[in-house]
């Protein structure tokens, strides 16, 4: 089951560091993202940030952000995908995704089966503003934290028959892909087979660790 996976996916030790992930093919621009006025201070609008105090309008065209009760941008898009959801405000995440002490915001756009992809938005303290953030959605998937202040995406191979993970770590504001994981159902030992490979500056890969699991006493199933 999908628990296993995630359970091998959770025993690897993370090394090295590489290249950077392959690249989302949508843009975006700052100009998605425009600005209410506002009685709300600067000070309110960083303290608000840090203690994730954020209310959320979502409509099929646009996003308004609110704090303290007022209101403090609008991000403009195709958000049509959260309203055909009851609790569309809840789809919103809100998390420190480069580790500077600052909420950021993900709001997806597109839903898969064990993945979504969206777009990121930085806060700015120096402007009390979220910004579109071009390096995270490059990538454009969702991220979860693994050890040692890295962020991991899974996604799903179908035309492998496999799951895979990457992980990466910041280096000068540049998200670095250091470790990939691929885990496969081997046929040839009825095993569940999980493969850990280091990425090097080259983006060669490395495979440093093989783990298997008897699917006779540990069924997986990637259906």
């Amino acid at each position: 089951m999908k628990k296993l996976l995630f359970a091998l996916f959770s025993i690897l030790i993370l090394t090295g560091c590489s290249s950077r992930s392959p690249e989302n093919s949508e843009e975006y621009s700052d100009s998605e993202v425009t600005v209410e006025t506002t009685a709300v201070t600067l000070e309110a609008i960083v303290k608000s940030n840090k203690n994730q105090k954020y209310d959320f309008e979502v409509s099929d065209d646009s996003i308004k952000i609110i704090a303290d009760g007022g209101a403090l941008q609008t991000i403009n898009g195709d958000f049509s995908v959260l309203t055909e959801y009851s609790s569309p405000t809840t789809l919103i995440d809100t998390e420190d995704y480069n580790f500077d002490g600052y909420n950021d915001l993900f709001v997806p756009t597109k839903f898969y089966e064990d993945n979504s992809e969206g777009v990121y938005y930085k806060f700015n303290s120096d402007t009390g503003r979220f910004e579109i953030w071009q390096e995270l959605n490059r990538i454009g998937h969702v991220f979860h934290f693994g050890d040692n202040n890295t962020l991991v995406y899974n996604a799903k191979n179908p035309a492998k028959n496999s799951y895979e993970s990457f992980e990466h770590i910041w280096s000068n504001d540049e998200l670095i892909l250091c470790r990939r994981t691929v885990t496969f159902i081997d046929k040839e030992s009825n095993s569940a087979c999980t493969e850990v490979y280091s990425v090097d500056s080259d983006s060669n890969e490395t495979l440093i660790e093989t783990i298997k699991r008897d699917l006779n006493e540990n069924p997986l199933d990637f259906d």
